[in-house]
């Protein structure tokens, strides 16, 4: 039986409408149908390349921070995981605390939740609904750090004051959101996502996709 296209924990949210539903929203559909067209023409979306980078590059400092404002001794988890129809990578794994994190560096203060809104919240919480899936693990939570941004990672219309954050006090830089494991969510995630996975699987037939790409 040829591998069929996993969902990435990041992504499960845009699935989520309606989650008692077995059907998919339009916008969910609309993803979807946008997944395929990547699949099938190989593109992948413009990234906002600043904001990822500097989230690559400054990844140890923003959990250096969070450990300092909570006292943790954290380390950055390198191992992903994989299922039917999910994979992930979380950016720690904590065995003794029942505990994985998502580890997210803010652009600028613009860009930095003080209070996080509730929609972005509800796409959050699924993606650490799929993490704690994934990591059999029964707590999860987000953590949103604020450190300085490298100089060439400063956009030229940004002014410098909203990237040289190091003077302002760490538990400001700090905004976290903690969940605990909901087997009804989780079931609810695992039904909506085989429902796009099925509709993903039958547009890249149509369409004479060669699956063995997964494979690799």
């Amino acid at each position: 039986m040829p591998m069929k296209p996993l969902f990435r924990a990041s992504q499960v949210g845009k699935l989520m409408a309606y989650p008692d539903k077995d059907t998919l929203s339009d916008g969910a559909l609309t993803y979807v149908y946008e997944l395929a067209s990547q699949m099938l023409l190989d593109w992948k979306p413009e990234l906002n390349t600043f904001e990822i980078e500097k989230g690559r590059v400054v990844e140890d400092q923003t959990i250096a921070l969070y450990n300092s404002v909570s006292g943790n001794f954290y380390v950055k988890n390198k191992e992903r995981k994989y299922s039917d129809l999910f994979t992930g990578e979380c950016d720690i794994n904590e065995d003794d605390e029942d505990l994985i994190l998502d580890i997210k560096s803010s652009y600028s203060k613009k860009t930095f939740p003080l209070i996080l809104k509730e929609g972005d919240k509800k796409l959050y919480e699924w993606q650490l609904d799929d993490y704690m899936l994934l990591w059999d693990r029964g707590n999860a939570g987000l953590v949103f750090g604020l450190v300085d941004t490298p100089s060439h990672l400063i956009k030229k219309q940004d002014p410098e004051d909203w990237h040289i954050v190091g003077h302002i006090d760490e538990s400001l830089r700090i905004t976290t959101l903690f969940k605990k494991r909901d087997a009804k969510r989780e079931e609810q995630l695992i039904n909506k996502t085989r429902v796009a996975q099925d509709v993903l699987c039958e547009i890249l037939d149509k369409r004479g996709f060669d699956f063995k790409k997964l494979e690799k």
